[in-house]
């Protein structure tokens, strides 16, 4: 089995107010945290980022981390997937797809959706909801209350055996709000992997003092 892994930190950080992959949290680059933990549990890491950054990221951090392959984002992120999915190696047998911006995933939740992936085809680390669940009309009136029990807030990684999402990028189609829709819409049932511990997104400047508490907490 040879896994690649796909970290995608092409974003431009407008909610966060700026490249929120590189802002400091305790010490190193947001991505980097993604960066390190694949390294070590995958075969290959493909790193997408904004075509502007890639040299200089290149020029501070290649002699540390030779191994890492860079490539281009696009506009959207469903493009800088799949740039990423064009730079992994033939021998690839499973893919996994992670946020840069999640710097907090831990290692035997990895390893765990890749184990799942493998047998299934595919696997998502996500979280149960906590909270009771309203769906609504779309505007603000209350339509019923949705079953939390069978509610899981989708994170990644998202694990793939690579012939499942190749097929699935080859047939994208419609609004794409994550890589394990399109696995869906080919009709393969996609596992959930419940988190066990948490995994924070990085969405605005108030996410970097929770990393910092938790990467305290769980010395990810």
């Amino acid at each position: 089995m040879f896994v690649s892994s796909i970290i995608v930190a092409g974003g431009s950080g407008k909610r966060f107010g700026g490249k929120k992959q590189f802002f400091n949290l305790c010490g190193k680059p947001v991505v980097l945290w993604s960066i390190e933990k694949f390294l070590k549990l995958t075969d290959e890491v493909i790193l997408v980022l904004p075509k502007e950054d890639i040299n200089s990221f290149r020029a501070k951090w290649v002699k540390k981390y030779p191994a890492l392959k860079i490539c281009a984002g696009g506009k959207e992120r469903f493009i800088s997937v799949e740039n990423g999915l064009k730079n992994i190696s033939a021998q690839s047998s499973i893919v996994c797809i992670h946020d840069g911006a999640r710097p907090l995933t831990g290692k035997a939740d990895i390893l765990r959706c890749i184990k799942t992936a493998r047998k299934h085809g595919a696997a998502i680390c996500a979280a149960p909801a906590s909270d009771t669940i309203k769906l609504t009309d779309g505007k603000t009136t209350i339509e019923k209350t949705l079953d939390r029990r069978k509610i899981f807030l989708a994170q990644t990684p998202q694990v793939f055996r690579k012939e499942v999402i190749l097929k699935a990028f080859k047939n994208k189609a419609g609004v794409i709000t994550d890589d394990a829709q399109m696995v869906e819409r080919t009709g393969l049932k996609v596992r959930v992997v419940p988190v066990t511990t948490p995994n924070t997104k990085i969405t605005e400047q108030s996410d970097i003092l929770i990393a910092e508490k938790l990467i305290r907490k769980y010395k990810t």
